[in-house]
């Protein structure tokens, strides 16, 4: 469904961003996946904090393999392509009180344990994958190559007939030995 900006809309969606970020990071209460360290984007020579970016990616990913999977989106978010990938921009601008778990009471919980599942079993694997990797799959996505001209803001659609074609083989290509 398409809202009135032409910007994707999930009624069916349970959750906002916010909410699987925060389930993601209790992931790791250690920090040492999404930790609070500066990479640098080896194409853009842009910085990021490291845990934004990967938290980001996560994001990204899972968006991309659960509509795979159900054919409905995961959350409600729109995903921008930005220069160091994919971003939801709530994630985004809230990474630190999240990262922090500052006022994360107002974030509502994942209480759905089929979505708790899904993201677990994605986590263990999707953790393992370099960030330049995470860097090039983001940029090799051709949502972003077909919408980064079009806009400032260019949003990420997962529905499209040849984003779908692209996000199966590259799903088929990557976590074929998992079997997920």
């Amino acid at each position: 469904m398409v809202n009135k900006e032409g910007r994707q809309k999930n009624t069916r969606t349970k959750y906002d961003a916010l909410s699987i970020a925060k389930y993601l990071l209790s992931l790791d209460e250690e920090r040492e996946y999404f930790d609070n360290k500066k990479i640098e984007n080896k194409i853009t020579l842009a910085v990021a904090i490291r845990g934004n970016f990967r938290l980001n990616q996560m994001l990204y990913l899972l968006q991309m393999f659960y509509y795979l999977e159900h054919k409905e989106l995961l959350f409600e978010d729109n995903l921008y392509a930005w220069d160091n990938g994919a971003v939801a921009y709530s994630v985004y601008t809230h990474f630190w009180s999240l990262y922090n778990n500052i006022n994360g009471k107002s974030i509502k919980d994942i209480e759905d344990e089929k979505i708790k599942n899904f993201i677990d079993e994605y986590f263990k694997y999707l953790k393992e994958i370099p960030d330049e990797v995470l860097q090039e799959i983001s940029y090799d996505d051709p949502a972003r190559s077909a919408t980064w001209a079009r806009s400032p803001q260019p949003d990420i659609h997962f529905t499209d007939e040849e984003n779908l074609k692209f996000y199966q083989q590259f799903r088929s290509r990557w976590l074929q030995e998992i079997r997920l």
